[in-house]
């Protein structure tokens, strides 16, 4: 396209950076953005942050975040899709930064996206990261399907807190919900009696 002359638009870049994120590519494409002007527009920054936070670069992702003044319009004119939205959820736990987690949670309820067992799961796990169990237990049970890996993220979370107790009593829930526990689960929860001086319970 570029060879044929034809100039990109802001809507080029968006597609562009999401196939950039598979192959783990993209910084020539992001200084492209920047020579011709289109760092400014909402639709590639938001390309950007979950670009970078699909490939791990959690410090560029928050760079190019911090840089956003319309982030109150990004509701209004991007509508993400839950992929985008793990991706960015993942750079934020790796951040352990809760007031960006807040407000990616506040993004995800104004896009109206369904709390995907994948979604909950994570947005679980990121509260936990960034010190919010009680928060954490509140997607819980906001969520209609919960699978292991859902409760293991909260009695995991709960351990890693010092919340002994109440992450036997999550593992015991997801007992008594049906699911069996994979060895994340016995893993999470002998962490937890393990803090918590709980000897009976671990053996």
């Amino acid at each position: 396209m570029r060879q044929r002359g034809v100039l990109p638009d802001n809507f080029t870049f968006p597609f562009l950076l999401k196939a950039c994120a598979h192959l783990q590519l993209g910084q020539d494409v992001h200084a492209l953005i920047l020579k011709l002007g289109f760092h400014s527009d909402i639709y590639v920054q938001n390309a950007l942050v979950s670009f970078y936070g699909g490939c791990g670069s959690v410090e560029l992702a928050l760079n190019v975040f911090h840089a956003m003044h319309q982030k109150d319009l990004l509701a209004k004119n991007v509508t993400p899709d839950e992929v985008t939205m793990l991706s960015v959820i993942s750079a934020v736990s790796s951040l352990g930064a809760l007031e960006l987690g807040q407000w990616v949670h506040d993004f995800i309820n104004k896009s109206q996206l369904k709390l995907t067992v994948s979604l909950g799961t994570a947005l679980i796990d990121m509260y936990s990261r960034c010190g919010s169990v009680d928060k954490s237990i509140e997607i819980l049970d906001e969520m209609s399907l919960k699978n292991v890996q859902t409760w293991t993220a909260l009695s995991t979370g709960l351990a890693v807190h010092g919340c002994s107790r109440e992450a036997l009593r999550v593992f015991y829930e997801m007992k008594k919900a049906g699911l069996q526990p994979d060895h994340m689960s016995i893993t999470g929860i002998l962490v937890a009696c393990s803090h918590g001086g709980l000897v009976e319970d671990g053996s």
